[in-house]
Formats: structure tokens, sequence, C-alpha cells
């Protein structure tokens, strides 16, 4: 009598929740769902440090410490991503770590 009972046949149909490759299509999408998950959480906490940071800004433009320019000066900021990536290469600059590297536009010019 072949393993499985009556009823093994169902599991190689393509539709079958029971099949191998149904669970691994399954395991993936909620892989991929929870990686979407953990970017957005990510990018919340982000937008909440960015709005504390106006706040204090404002805060201290009302309150005389800081001059209101009227510039655009959000734009040339850049993401955080960004700021932590370049602290994160000059610290391994500073420490040895990792040599150095000028850009090629840098290299030309010597």
């Amino acid at each position: 009598m072949p393993k499985g009972g009556p009823l093994a046949f169902l599991n190689k149909k393509p539709w079958h929740p029971a099949r191998f490759q149904n669970q691994e299509e399954v395991w993936k999408r909620e892989q991929k769902q929870a990686a979407e998950d953990r970017k957005l959480e990510e990018l919340k906490k982000q937008y909440e440090e960015e709005r504390r940071n106006q706040e204090m800004v404002d805060i201290a433009k009302s309150a005389g410490h800081l001059k209101d320019t009227g510039r655009l000066d959000w734009m040339y900021a850049g993401s955080l991503a960004a700021k932590e990536d370049a602290a994160k290469r000059q610290e391994e600059a500073l420490l040895g770590q990792r040599a150095a590297t000028l850009a090629p536009a840098e290299t030309a010019a010597d």
C-alpha cells in the first residue's frame, strides 16, 4: 500500500497547500512581507526623527536662537542613511580599517 493514504496523489497537484513548492512560495512571500514591514518601520522612525528635528528648529527660531533664512536647505541635507554611511566610512578611514580612496575626478586632477 502506498504511503500517505488514498489521497496522497493530491500533494502532487500544483494547487495543493501541502505541496513543498507551495509551502516554499508561501515562506518566500512571508519573508518578503517581513522585509517590507521592517523597511516601513525604518521609514516611520526616520520620518518621526525628521519631524522632531523640525519641531526643535521651529522652537529655536521662535525663541530667536536661529535666524529664519527661508532657504531650501532641506533639499541639500541628504538622507539619514547617506549621512550614516558617510560617518561610518570616515570613522573607518580614521581608524585605519579601510584605506582612504579618492574619487576618480579627484585623482585625475592631481
